[in-house]
């Protein structure tokens, strides 16, 4: 599956779609043996259509391994539109980004190059895919079609909670320490530590193959 095209080529067309039969091939695949990646975004508010991508991070993850962090400050044009207090939670400002940022199609090529065959996790993934669907379309006129799965929504269904939990609160049932909320890289550590235990959960109740997962989490929520 070709989630990206070469760095040298400016647009990825059709490249950027992927094929009906990889995806089927990816649903029926073993939870044992499926690549994940997990990501994570921190933006300048909730509206993908006005706000900003301000970071991003992600790592993949096969099995029990989790792959070394990934991440990206990006760099705009402005900032004047982020309140002040995105930049005190997030831990960045203005200044940092501008000099130590990335134009969003470098950090998005990354991003592409290394989800090639992965299954997309997050926890609250509407809220990065929103944003990242936005980025693509923009860029290069393309839709992304991953097979995603929502850490937030297997935590419901695994815990039967009234809703969705926060990251702190899933990472709070699974035992997993909660560390600088709200910067990209260090929430990636935490929802990949979530994931590898939601894992081990969903197995032990005889979930088997990523369709399997998808389905019983979309009907326990």
């Amino acid at each position: 599956m070709k989630w990206f095209i070469p760095r040298e080529t400016i647009h990825p067309r059709d490249k950027l779609l992927s094929p009906a039969e990889t995806l089927e091939k990816l649903w029926e695949s073993s939870l044992d043996e499926a690549g994940f990646l997990v990501l994570d975004i921190e933006t300048s508010g909730f509206s993908a259509q006005n706000d900003l991508i301000l970071s991003l991070a992600y790592c993949v993850c096969y099995g029990d391994t989790i792959e070394p962090v990934k991440s990206a400050l990006i760099a705009h044009p402005s900032y004047d539109k982020v309140p002040e207090t995105i930049w005190g939670l997030i831990g960045l400002s203005p200044s940092v980004c501008q000099q130590q940022g990335v134009p969003i199609t470098d950090a998005l090529h990354d991003l592409l190059e290394d989800s090639v065959s992965k299954i997309w996790v997050a926890h609250h993934i509407r809220h990065e895919m929103a944003f990242l669907q936005k980025a693509v379309r923009e860029i290069w006129k393309q839709r992304l079609r991953p097979i995603t799965i929502d850490t937030a929504v297997v935590a419901q269904a695994l815990f039967r909670l009234p809703q969705a939990p926060l990251l702190e609160q899933t990472c709070q049932l699974l035992g997993v320490t909660v560390s600088n909320r709200h910067r990209a890289d260090e929430d990636v550590r935490m929802t990949s530590a979530v994931w590898q235990k939601e894992l081990q959960l969903c197995k032990r109740i005889g979930l088997r193959t990523v369709g399997d997962l998808v389905d019983w989490s979309a009907d326990g929520a």
